[in-house]
């Protein structure tokens, strides 16, 4: 198997699988009244996502969101960049070289 192939095997695995995944929301729990089953747990959501700005630093983005991600993912780009995506409740984060540069509020309309 050739590099190049190898290379496109990872790109599609990795395009595929951060395509396929998404955020499984908790088992519905006996004696929780509705809007407790229905409201994302607290702590794992970004607390200003609405504040996030592509260009903000690891840090900034960090101090803003008040917690670490619930997952972080590497993923390689079809051009070979390196992103790291952050997966927070209702928001997928992706920053490349220590920079936001892509944010996916799942909540927006």
């Amino acid at each position: 198997m050739s590099v190049n192939a190898v290379r496109v095997f990872i790109v599609a695995t990795s395009i595929c699988l951060s395509a396929c995944t998404r955020i499984i929301e908790p088992l519905v729990s006996v004696g929780l009244s509705e809007d407790e089953q229905t409201k994302p747990i607290e702590k794992e959501t970004c607390a200003r996502l609405k504040e996030l700005k592509v260009g903000m630093s690891e840090s900034q983005v960090l101090s803003a969101c008040e917690r670490r991600p619930m997952r972080t993912s590497d993923i390689v780009t079809r051009d070979g960049k390196k992103v790291v995506v952050w997966t927070y409740s209702g928001a997928y984060l992706h920053l490349a070289g220590d920079k936001l540069v892509q944010i996916f509020d799942l909540e927006r309309k």
